[in-house]
């Protein structure tokens, strides 16, 4: 099983990030942030592609390369103007994609 559902939904998740970083870019939400909503707005429709009823058997099956999959999507897709913040994140990225790594092993071990 593949895990293209995830791929989704963690692609929005990145997009809301980037649209969350450029609004708050000037440290103020204002009206000439409106132009970043017509960006989540317009991704929206992706939200219709994604087959919500097979997220749990696409995270259940996970394996470790589609945890480090996941984990390049995520820093690939997101980026965000601040660029200290990104780097932290990336970080926790890699740790997370560690944990999880670990964690699918340990399961396959005791299948």
């Amino acid at each position: 099983m593949d895990i293209e559902n995830i791929k989704k939904v963690l692609s929005l998740v990145a997009l809301l990030g980037n649209v969350a970083g450029q609004v708050m870019e000037d440290g103020k939400v204002s009206v000439d942030d409106a132009a970043q909503l017509v960006v989540l707005f317009a991704a929206m429709p992706k939200l219709a592609d994604i087959e919500w009823s097979m997220l749990d058997d696409e995270a259940l099956d996970i394996s470790p390369i589609e945890i480090e999959q996941i984990k390049d999507l995520l820093v690939n897709e997101f980026d965000i103007p601040q660029d200290a913040l990104e780097d932290q994140i990336e970080k926790y990225l890699e740790v997370a994609a560690l944990i999880g790594e670990t964690i699918v092993k340990i399961m396959e071990l005791i299948r």
